[in-house]
């Protein structure tokens, strides 16, 4: 999954993830979808803090984002 944005001060940007990122897995399971990763992540607690891998310029970085809780929708 290639990152094509980043809310700023969201918990994506907080955790150093960066547009053109390629997602490799998220809390230990292999990004393989971006609706798929959006169902996996939906379903962690908010505060809860997971692992991210991603390839940035040939290098594999493992980043820690804190899930916040999205907000409501009406």
């Amino acid at each position: 999954i290639v990152v094509n944005e980043v809310s700023p001060d969201g918990p994506a940007a907080n955790a150093g993830i960066q547009v053109n990122d390629l997602i490799i897995s998220v809390d230990n399971k292999p990004a393989i979808s971006a609706l798929e990763t959006m169902d996996q992540v939906a379903e962690i607690r908010p505060g809860s803090v997971i692992p991210v891998v991603v390839m940035r310029d040939d290098k594999q970085l493992t980043l820690q984002v804190t899930i916040q809780e999205y907000p409501a929708t009406n």
